[in-house]
């Protein structure tokens, strides 16, 4: 199940607080955030994703032991969570136990064949052991079925990718700036 499957099984209050949750977590208000889904999980103990990002928060505070057992707790609701699939995986990296994140990573591919955040884990594994054709080739899937903020679409030309168009105003502003300053031998 995903996130948005889980979504559908709460009530419009749960959703709503879950929303406030991940928007104080992304403003970077962990403590409020924490508040939120413990309230959650108090009432909803089958929510997954509230676990999950508890297990998030848990890596931010270098508490890795913790950050294993929500991401558990989550897998014991749904063994096929991707999200705390990917964590329990990057948390393995993280203690450099590669073995056993490459195997989750795999794992992640069986049950999802198109999710990108998993080739791209499997890329830097490989890249770290110097194994650089398969890095590519794991990167290239991962290119191809998207990370974890937007689903790439390959038909997209490159200039409507998130991004390319700041950059190229950023790098247009800095041209015109350094002809200013030569112009005017400043």
């Amino acid at each position: 199940m995903n996130e948005e499957e889980f979504m559908d099984k709460v009530s419009d209050e749960v959703e709503e607080k879950y929303k406030e949750a991940v928007t104080a977590y992304s403003k970077g208000d962990f403590e409020k955030s924490r508040e939120l889904l413990e309230e959650i999980i108090e009432n909803n103990q089958d929510f997954a994703p509230a676990y999950n990002k508890i297990g998030v928060m848990a890596v931010y505070d270098e508490d890795l032991e913790e950050a294993e057992q929500w991401f558990s707790k989550a897998l014991s609701i749904d063994d096929q969570y991707l999200p705390s699939l990917l964590n329990l995986g990057n948390l393995h990296q993280k203690k450099e136990h590669r073995e056993q994140a490459r195997r989750i990573y795999r794992e992640i591919i069986k049950i999802d064949d198109e999710y990108g955040p998993a080739y791209n884990n499997l890329a830097a594994l490989h890249k770290e052991k110097g194994n650089f054709s398969k890095s590519v080739k794991f990167m290239k899937k991962a290119r191809k079925f998207g990370g974890l903020s937007y689903k790439h679409d390959p038909n997209k030309p490159i200039y409507k990718e998130p991004g390319v168009i700041g950059c190229l105003g950023l790098g247009i502003i800095l041209i015109l700036t350094l002809l200013f300053l030569f112009r005017f031998g400043i």
